[in-house]
């Protein structure tokens, strides 16, 4: 997979790397906060190791549920226990390397990023983050296909005239979603297909 320029692992490679591997790409390399400051401010103190404008946090999140979480049912929506986020937020803000031990660790440090970013991701100057929903709101296409009408137009111009770092981020997680959303798409047709031979 490769997203915003980062190049697939061969596969040979990918199996002989480990989850402790994978902690040590793209970690924060500053000791200041990342969580809870302004996304200018985050990408900042968390570089990236190619100088893509998302802090290296997301990506290091990011990164481990797209290789140990996608099969993993409610990623988003089983949280890990609050006092493990809260030392994983620790060692974020304090540049030290984060130690995920489970999927669901990076799925909630992800979330709790987004949640305590200062602006709305979709909230800059002049627009605000009812702009973007109500153009979304005057689609009326099917939502089981893609939009074909002009508020798709519309929400790109909008977003042209977002800050980098908002597009890039926005961009980001949209992908990651839409991996996500794919395998809860193929693994429930995985099984339909199965319920329906043993049915049959």
């Amino acid at each position: 997979m490769m997203l915003f320029g980062k190049r697939n692992k061969d596969k040979k490679l990918a199996k002989q790397s480990s989850k402790s591997d994978l902690n040590d790409k793209n970690v924060p390399s500053s000791n200041q906060p990342v969580l809870g400051v302004p996304l200018s401010v985050a990408v900042k103190n968390s570089r990236s190791h190619d100088g893509i404008p998302v802090p290296a946090l997301v990506r290091q999140c990011i990164d481990y549920v797209e290789q140990h979480g996608l099969e993993m049912e409610g990623i988003y929506r089983v949280s890990a226990p609050i006092s493990r986020l809260d030392e994983l937020e620790k060692q974020a803000n304090s540049g030290g390397k984060i130690g995920f031990v489970d999927p669901h660790d990076a799925a909630g440090l992800l979330k709790r990023f987004l949640r305590q970013l200062p602006d709305h991701l979709l909230g800059f100057p002049p627009l605000a983050p009812s702009s973007f929903e109500n153009v979304a709101n005057s689609c009326h296409c099917k939502s089981d296909v893609a939009c074909t009408c002009e508020a798709v137009e519309h929400l790109k111009e909008m977003l042209k005239r977002a800050p980098k770092e908002n597009f890039y981020l926005i961009a980001y997680v949209f992908l990651h979603a839409r991996h996500v959303v794919d395998k809860v798409w193929h693994l429930s047709d995985s099984s339909n297909k199965l319920i329906s031979a043993k049915t049959q």
